[in-house]
């Protein structure tokens, strides 16, 4: 949750393809928003707020694993490509804490993975990505 707003990002449609979406319910209002799609559709990524921003983790399209690591900032209402993962993977979790975000598990070619990668952001200020 950044500022009193959830944000749901990426997913699968009614097709089984990957969705670019993101959606935003502000808990203050009870209502749902569209906000500015992602830069490429994903799906069974993971998300958390850091730094002010929603970062989106890894993830799926059309039958690739990503390592790839997006941000969301509320301020701008833009994305930005962030520093990659270590490895790709999909249906992980993520959380974070003091700064950083832990991602455990996930899973690639039908195998869940015993994984805890730390990652921090390469720089907390605006425009900065990778």
């Amino acid at each position: 949750m950044i500022d009193g707003k959830i944000y749901v990002a990426g997913g699968l449609g009614e097709d089984h393809k990957e969705l670019s979406v993101l959606e935003i319910f502000d808990t203050a209002t009870g209502k749902w928003s569209k906000g500015p799609d992602m830069p490429g559709p994903s799906a069974y990524g993971a998300g958390c707020a850091l730094t002010g921003r929603l970062f989106v983790f890894g993830g799926g399209r059309e039958k690739e694993y990503l390592a790839e690591v997006v941000s969301f900032d509320p301020v701008s209402g833009g994305w930005r490509e962030e520093k990659p993962l270590d490895f790709a993977r999909e249906a992980l979790a993520a959380a974070a804490v003091g700064g950083r975000a832990y991602l455990l598990g996930g899973r690639v070619s039908g195998v869940y993975l015993p994984a805890c990668e730390e990652y921090a952001p390469v720089s907390a200020s605006p425009g900065r990505g990778r």
